[in-house]
């Protein structure tokens, strides 16, 4: 948490440190990075999943004996993101210039060590799987956010001088070895089993981990293209320039967003010990109420968003970044749904039907690819929501609901539709509501963050006695919990 509020801090300093131009490019480069972790063939997530199958049969042999050929495979992997990105410069600076790559003069330099640090997290893997294995995942977690945090403030450190945007990003890789190296000896002495002599190479582990890898492969593909075609296609049609008008918006929405699919994320064991006693009663129960709840929260945030979203953009970047209200639009469709699609996806991984969630998301990111460039080609860099919106309906939309109510035995999750009717009135009488507040003041400086704050008051306090008279039943543990409150106070 105290990582993703740095980086929030983070996004004004370089748009003045960098420019807009800079850091789009920067941006576009990580993105473009993205899809060295191909290399990975979906190992990870297979030897973490290997691993924790062993632990709970208690095999330790079996874990040594994982760990030992991921870390073979790791290495395999590392060599071949080091030829991809050799590749990649040699056709930058022979074949000038390339269509498919951004023909700036820094770019090469950055590929070089986005490389780098790919690799560097391929040959750490091992380490943070079998920590996520043996259910240490608080600690492999820590140690992921230490390292976002230590990679951030070098990051800054180093753009504050002026540097290209190669040292800059590797700061980051600097830090993210610096705490590798440090899980690498916390595993060696916490689980020094784990790493018995042994060969590196058995031939049945390695096609073990290689065929449990597929699946997995399949997933990381649509994840990785849903999540990067945008912001490759915005750098394509607009410029890298052009990013920064996405991505800032997104980083706004993940910060609360990020919570509630971390939340579902950590159902999956749940999901699994229900489905494995044949309770899907309860499944489909648990997820009608995240849907319900959830709704209820985007609606809120997207409301205050909307409304809030433009000035504050322009009052936190200093003035380096404009917002247009169409592409803060396309971001918030594109948050929410990925939102709501996580619900359902970690409900099907849970219950061990996650290769049709795999084919889903599979299909789904090849169709963004698509239909985001043809959206951003045609009408604009604002319209990137509306290819994502298409993809989604023809995919992933209707695929992991359908597969989850056929894995339910066909029981109903999603709320009726009077549900929406209702969610629909309270999000715009909030708003107007808000707008209203919002038009009546005027002034720069402070009194803009001012406005700012009353007029998300307003909107907050309209959505939420709306919702207390017509939800009342979804927000029946928020007045549980202020009548027990008021109760304490009286006692005292």
């Amino acid at each position: 948490m105290l990582a993703m509020l740095l980086s929030l801090v983070a996004v004004p300093l370089y748009l003045q440190w960098l420019g807009q131009e800079r850091y789009g490019l920067l941006l576009t480069g990580m993105a473009f990075g993205s899809y060295l972790m191909f290399a990975d063939g979906g190992l990870t997530w297979a030897s973490m999943l290997l691993i924790a199958e062993a632990s709970g049969r208690e095999d330790r042999v079996e874990i040594a004996s994982i760990v030992k050929c991921s870390l073979s495979l790791a290495g395999c992997s590392t060599l071949l993101v080091a030829v991809i990105v050799t590749g990649l410069v040699m056709s930058l600076k022979l074949m000038s210039p390339v269509a498919w790559l951004p023909s700036h003069p820094e770019f090469s330099g950055l590929l070089i060590v986005l490389g780098l640090s790919t690799g560097l997290n391929l040959l750490f893997s091992p380490f943070y799987n079998l920590l996520f294995g043996l259910q240490d995942a608080h600690l492999a977690t820590a140690y992921q956010g230490v390292g976002r945090l230590v990679g951030t403030v070098l990051m800054l450190v180093i753009a504050r001088q002026g540097c290209s945007l190669a040292w800059i990003f590797a700061g980051n890789v600097f830090g993210g070895l610096l705490v590798s190296l440090a899980v690498a000896w916390h595993c060696r002495r916490r689980h020094s089993w784990a790493f018995s002599h042994g060969s590196f190479w058995n031939g049945a582990q390695i096609r073990r981990q290689l065929r449990m890898s597929v699946k997995s492969f399949i997933m990381q593909i649509g994840s990785i293209l849903w999540g990067t075609a945008p912001v490759l296609a915005i750098s394509g049609a607009a410029g890298p320039q052009a990013v920064p008008a996405y991505t800032v918006p997104v980083a706004l929405l993940n910060a609360p967003f990020g919570l509630l699919t971390s939340f579902c994320a950590n159902l999956q064991a749940g999901y699994g010990e229900a489905m494995g006693r044949g309770d899907r009663e309860w499944i489909t129960k648990t997820i009608a109420a995240l849907l319900r709840k959830a709704a209820l929260l985007i609606g809120l945030l997207g409301t205050g968003y909307m409304l809030l979203a433009e000035a504050f953009i322009g009052l936190w970047t200093h003035g380096h970044l404009q917002s247009d209200p169409l592409m803060l639009l396309s971001a918030l469709v594109i948050v929410s749904m990925g939102t709501v699609l996580s619900f359902f996806r970690y409900a099907l991984t849970g219950i061990n039907r996650h290769r049709n969630a795999a084919l889903a998301d599979l299909i789904c990111g090849l169709l963004c690819f698509v239909f985001v460039f043809l959206s951003v080609r045609f009408y604009g860099p604002g319209w990137v929501g509306a290819g994502v919106a298409v993809a989604v309906i023809l995919s992933s939309g209707w695929m992991l609901p359908v597969e989850l109510s056929r894995a339910l035995q066909r029981r109903r999750i999603w709320p009726a539709w009077s549900f929406w009717a209702r969610l629909v009135v309270v999000m715009l009488m909030s708003g107007i509501a808000g707008w209203l507040s919002m038009k009546s003041m005027v002034g720069d400086g402070i009194l803009a963050w001012g406005r700012i704050l009353v007029s998300g008051s307003v909107c907050f306090g309209v959505y939420s006695s709306l919702s207390f008279w017509l939800f009342s039943e979804d927000v029946m543990p928020i007045k549980t919990a202020l009548a027990s409150y008021r109760k304490g106070l009286q006692v005292k």
